[in-house]
């Protein structure tokens, strides 16, 4: 039984190609080869084929495009697309729109400046998002939050709510908030350096 929950724990493992640090699944982003050869970002883990594992920084992908490491981990020719970073931030935005949509139907995320601003006055470890093209002034209004981020512009914040624009959001304490904190991370990490658990230097 012990040995079946080791080899349980080691499936979880893979190594990023660039670094060689070992990290869970949920640390890394795969990548696999499309059926007509182009290297795509698999957010999901669930496309088929060899993956390729690099921690989220975006300075390790641009290594293994630069390298040629992808062609080299898979041994044949492949093809990186340009925007291969672009891919997996527009991948990540539509996952967290995605996640803060489920999390307003179940009655855990709110948006407008009055009702967020009640939302914070009467709930502990909330989750604070605010538009990333949002006025310094606006933004400013709800003062600071030990857990707030700014990882959509008003527009795609918007989207999430069914509005043309939205400046502030609030996820209620839930497992929303650290599905959507985790990417809003996974997100800035790939336009800027964040603390990271992995800090390996590149």
């Amino acid at each position: 039984m012990q040995n079946r929950k080791n080899k349980v724990k080691l499936t979880q493992y893979r190594k990023c190609m660039i670094t060689g640090v070992r990290a869970t699944k949920s640390e890394l982003i795969r990548f696999v080869v499309s059926p007509n050869n182009f290297i795509i970002p698999d957010l999901k883990q669930n496309l088929p084929g060899r993956g390729m594992w690099l921690i989220p920084k975006k300075s390790a992908i641009e290594k293994a495009v630069r390298k040629g490491i992808f062609a080299k981990h898979i041994k044949k020719k492949v093809i990186v697309p340009e925007d291969i970073i672009w891919q997996l931030e527009n991948l990540i935005v539509k996952t967290i729109i995605s996640q803060i949509s489920l999390a307003r139907k179940a009655g855990k995320a709110v948006c407008g400046f009055k009702k967020v601003r009640m939302a914070l006055s009467k709930e502990k470890y909330p989750l604070l998002i605010q538009a990333s093209d949002g006025s310094p002034k606006e933004l400013t209004r709800l003062g600071k939050l030990e857990k707030s981020v700014k990882c959509l512009d008003s527009y795609e914040l918007g989207l999430a709510f069914g509005r043309e624009s939205a400046i502030h959001c609030v996820i209620l304490n839930s497992v929303f908030a650290q599905n959507i904190l985790f990417n809003a991370n996974r997100l800035n990490n790939l336009k800027k350096p964040l603390p990271q658990k992995i800090s390996t230097d590149i």
